[in-house]
């Protein structure tokens, strides 16, 4: 509902000022400079109080509602009124602004936390985890395309990663990709036949299974590995997307219970759907209370384990921290990368590459 609402309303306010465009030029198209520039400044402000409202209410897709709705509707609202040369330089001015604002919101803001952050010497007896949302199963918006496999399959070797947990990547492209590495790697995923499922990858052996959890909806992709002598589980995890902290805060809780009654050290790693410390999210924060409750979703996943890359860089575009590896207690992180320069087709998740051991 919230993105029906938000595209209606971005829509009717970019076709609005399109279609006013002939009024306002016949009315005040001699009008005087003051005048033209009070039009220019009023049919502006509409136009960003429209996308406020559609971003408001379209929070599931941010991007989208500033890239599809925001920036047509203000450059047609300040060409409606700058009709006259003398209002051309706050036309240009107008443009800017919204290229670059659109530019930010496409491309993201650089995390000012570095990419790595290395607390500990490596040793080869590592057990190194990627994470990753490749979005092959998203037919939406920000997706990644099946000819991306290759690349995919490339950038999980170079890692040289035992363990791979990856989000939208369903039984159809988890078998592609285990073709592509060849052996030893196996895998499963949470749901079969469902291209928006979770997989588990692994070339070190170990058990693999699908756990349904409560709350968790489509369930759970777990490979139970030994390293060190010491049994892990690892769970490839997608939370509810956008305004949907109710949802989050849900199944955060279903794996924190699971984490705390296994017999066993649970990892969780995935795409949580969360950072309540980027700048794009405290601004949603002023429509709902869902910042809040996000919050405490964070708060959930850290009793699972530590967050491995609190202090390292954004892993998604608009500067969020959205992929997580929640490191159980009785493990050591001995680093976290974020392999910015990997993004595949149109996907916004950077991979990220953590490297543990048993304390």
């Amino acid at each position: 509902m919230g993105a029906a609402i938000g595209a209606v309303v971005g829509l009717v306010a970019a076709a609005s000022a399109i279609a006013a465009a002939p009024l306002v030029r016949r009315r005040f198209g001699s009008a005087r400079p003051r005048t033209r520039a009070a039009v220019a400044a009023t049919a502006t402000a509409l136009s960003v109080a429209a996308f406020v409202t559609a971003l408001a209410a379209w929070t599931a897709r941010p991007v989208t509602a500033f890239a599809v709705l925001a920036l047509p509707g203000t450059l047609a609202a300040a060409a409606c009124a700058a009709t006259k040369s003398s209002l051309r330089r706050a036309l240009a001015a107008v443009t800017a602004v919204a290229v670059g604002l659109g530019a930010m919101a496409g491309l993201g803001v650089p995390g000012a936390c570095p990419d790595a952050v290395c607390p500990a010497e490596r040793r080869s007896d590592d057990l190194l985890v990627l994470c990753w949302n490749c979005g092959l199963g998203n037919p939406g918006s920000f997706h990644s395309r099946p000819e991306d496999l290759p690349a995919i399959a490339r950038t999980i070797a170079a890692s040289e990663a035992h363990v791979a947990c990856l989000q939208e990547v369903g039984d159809a492209h988890r078998d592609a990709l285990i073709a592509l590495l060849g052996p030893p790697w196996r895998g499963v995923s949470n749901e079969p036949g469902n291209g928006w499922g979770d997989s588990v990858l692994t070339r070190v052996g170990g058990e693999l299974e699908t756990r349904v959890l409560p709350d968790l909806f489509r369930g759970t992709a777990v490979a139970r590995v030994t390293c060190h002598g010491r049994s892990l589980a690892l769970l490839s995890v997608h939370l509810s997307p956008g305004a949907a902290s109710t949802w989050r805060l849900a199944q955060a809780e279903s794996l924190r219970e699971h984490a705390r009654t296994a017999n066993h050290a649970v990892l969780v790693a995935g795409d949580v759907n969360v950072d309540p410390r980027s700048p794009w999210d405290r601004l949603l924060g002023f429509f709902s209370d869902s910042i809040a409750r996000d919050r405490e979703v964070e708060r959930v996943l850290g009793a699972i384990g530590a967050d491995a890359g609190e202090a390292a860089a954004a892993t998604a575009t608009l500067s969020r921290r959205l992929d997580r590896v929640y490191v159980p207690a009785g493990w050591t992180t001995v680093e976290f990368r974020v392999l910015h320069g990997h993004k595949i087709g149109r996907m916004d998740h950077h991979p990220i590459l953590v490297r543990i051991r048993p304390e």
